[in-house]
């Protein structure tokens, strides 16, 4: 704290009375009739008001810094607990994170353990148009046999065929 002209003035005097042979130059001139061993008591009284006006000043001064104090404090709880908050989301996200790679692990490995599950083989392929041949090879009709049955062949024969062709752009791919 930077103290003014007066209350330095004081803190001197009160410093000058406490040795009792020294007397105030000031109050010497002033009022000689008033002294004793102890000093002058207008110097006293003054010295006296302008430190009690410092304890003021410096209690004011204190509960202002104290003030300051608690609201930092408070503020300093206060990021406490959003950093608390902010570690939870975070835990609970990587939780999550940790659920969703673990799925998509096990997804993968039973992909690859189960892919006859999920992929039709060449083999099955291949083994599917040579019955459709078959099939085909038994869509014959004769002259003789009504119109009506000969469509219903011809509409086999192509259905055949197009399973065929479908299965064929397959294996290419």
């Amino acid at each position: 704290m930077i103290l003014n002209e007066n209350e330095e003035k004081a803190i001197a005097l009160l410093k000058q009375l406490d040795n009792f042979d020294d007397l105030c130059e000031t109050c010497y001139y002033i009022d000689t009739e008033r002294k004793n061993k102890f000093g002058c008591w207008g110097c006293r009284e003054e010295a006296k008001d302008i430190v009690l006006s410092l304890v003021e000043k410096l209690q004011k001064e204190n509960e202002e810094k104290t003030t300051i104090l608690l609201a930092g404090a408070e503020k300093i709880k206060q990021l406490e607990e959003e950093n608390k908050e902010s570690k939870i989301d975070r835990d609970k996200f990587k939780k999550a994170l940790a659920k969703r790679i673990t799925y998509c692990n096990e997804l993968e490995k039973d992909l690859f353990e189960n892919c006859s599950n999920y992929v039709v083989s060449k083999q099955n392929i291949k083994a599917k148009i040579e019955e459709i041949d078959i099939e085909i090879q038994k869509c014959e009709y004769s002259d003789d046999d009504d119109e009506e049955y000969k469509k219903s062949v011809e509409k086999d024969k192509l259905c055949l065929l197009n399973q065929k062709r479908i299965l064929q752009e397959l294996l290419k791919k």
